[in-house]
């Protein structure tokens, strides 16, 4: 069925065919085949019906049953020292492997989880996706809110709380700014970096990925400290807490680029074509 999913999904919209195929391209590097490029893109697609699948499925599971679904944590002990470097946590992640798995992963340590998203126009995904958080106890903080949101996520990171952002796109309402990555460059959030400083909290990223068995790894990587950017007075230079982020991420889309699931350009360099 995955199979048939993605030839179909790859052969009739060409906007799809178009965006997976330069992602791959510049996953891959100008080194890589034609035929190469098109078995990541369809790799993506068959990940992506699997996502699909799974969110479906984890609005009926309990949060013991989704942590069920988890073959193993790595790096716990980056957790350990990021949780000694200062208040709460900030919590990079990007689309990939199962998300509901990683907050309900997260539900488990200390300090209540709060997520950053925007509302979404489909209003029936928008209440599954809610129903499944709040049965998990996880609250819900929509960009949509302004100022008054980043406000209250300082505060919770002061009393110890872990707050989630997708680190690997920027949302509608979102700011960016533009990192090396791979064989291009990305726009990445820099509101998990703003956070960051003006809490005091260590960004974390933590990844969840596929096995081939279906079971999911959550692999937490070592922590970002704040620091102060060198060139903050002007806003130019490199951030090296957004440098950071981006090496992260980065990693992991080397190590499974299947999984990374970006159906528009990823990369600056194919948007402005």
């Amino acid at each position: 069925m995955t199979g048939f999913v993605r030839w179909g999904a790859f052969r009739s919209s060409e906007k799809i065919r178009r965006a997976t195929l330069a992602n791959a391209a510049r996953i891959l590097g100008p080194g890589s085949t034609p035929a190469e490029r098109e078995a990541l893109a369809k790799g993506v697609l068959e990940n992506f019906y699997r996502f699909c699948v799974d969110v479906g499925r984890s609005a009926k599971l309990s949060r013991d049953q989704l942590l069920a679904e988890i073959s193993g944590v790595d790096g716990t002990e980056h957790y350990l020292a990021a949780r000694t470097a200062g208040a709460g946590l900030v919590v990079v992640t990007a689309h990939m492997g199962s998300f509901e798995v990683g907050l309900a992963e997260l539900t488990t340590r200390p300090g209540s989880v709060h997520v950053i998203f925007r509302r979404d126009a489909q209003g029936g995904f928008e209440r599954q996706r809610s129903s499944l958080r709040r049965r998990l106890g996880v609250c819900e903080a929509p960009v949509d809110d302004g100022w008054t949101m980043w406000m209250r996520l300082r505060d919770a990171l002061a009393a110890g709380d872990t707050v989630v952002f997708q680190g690997d796109r920027v949302m509608p309402g979102q700011r960016g700014r533009s990192v090396p990555f791979l064989h291009g460059h990305v726009e990445l959030p820099t509101g998990p970096v703003k956070l960051s400083r003006l809490s005091g909290a260590a960004i974390l990223p933590v990844f969840t990925v596929r096995e081939p068995g279906g079971k999911i790894r959550v692999c937490i990587e070592p922590p970002i400290v704040p620091t102060e950017h060198p060139d903050s007075s002007n806003g130019g230079g490199e951030d090296p807490m957004l440098l950071a982020v981006g090496a992260a991420v980065e990693k992991f889309v080397r190590a499974y680029p299947e999984q990374w699931l970006m159906f528009e350009p990823a990369f600056i360099e194919d948007r402005q074509r």
